[in-house]
């Protein structure tokens, strides 16, 4: 659907009134807590909609940023809704994962690029550090086998010695 809109200010009303269909301060907690003063100088071509301002508007309607920025191209995208649906529960089939897991991974195809790349950089880090205390257990579990080891050695040689003390003691009487 392409609508010839002179300005973003139009697009936004036009988006909260025939998509959302609610008033100001109701599609500004749709979005994330905005205002409906903040909704209103928008629409009144007072303010430029900020960049999470416009993407909250995407996400949330599943419009397109150029036609709500520019006026260029269809208004929605695509409905790959149900195509991404089913390709998640391949994926969450193909693993076996829990439904514990299956909301981790649903919360995660969601977020935006940015934040999937902060919670994986995130996630490595934690990662690194559990094979960096792995290892340190490693070597510190390796000296103490070897410890005991040693110890165990240091045992027999002196069992081993009193035996013969005790052999000869007894050779002698």
């Amino acid at each position: 659907m392409k609508l010839e809109m002179e300005n973003i200010s139009d697009r936004v009303f036009y988006v909260r009134k025939e998509i959302a269909k609610c008033n100001q301060s109701e599609f500004g907690k749709l979005l994330g807590g905005w205002t409906n003063k903040a909704i209103s100088s928008i629409e009144n071509d007072n303010n430029t909609p900020t960049q999470p301002f416009v993407n909250a508007i995407c996400s949330k309607f599943n419009i397109n940023k150029e036609w709500l920025l520019d006026g260029v191209g269809d208004m929605l995208i695509p409905d790959i809704e149900d195509l991404d649906r089913k390709r998640f529960n391949a994926i969450c089939k193909g693993y076996e994962l829990s439904n514990f897991q299956r909301e981790i991974m649903y919360k995660f195809w969601h977020l935006q690029t940015e934040q999937m790349e902060f919670l994986v950089k995130s996630v490595s880090e934690i990662l690194e550090s559990e094979n960096r205390n792995e290892k340190e257990l490693d070597t510190e579990l390796k000296h103490l086998d070897e410890d005991i080891t040693e110890s165990t050695r240091l045992l027999r040689e002196a069992s081993e010695a009193r035996q013969k003390g005790t052999l000869q003691q007894k050779s002698s009487a």
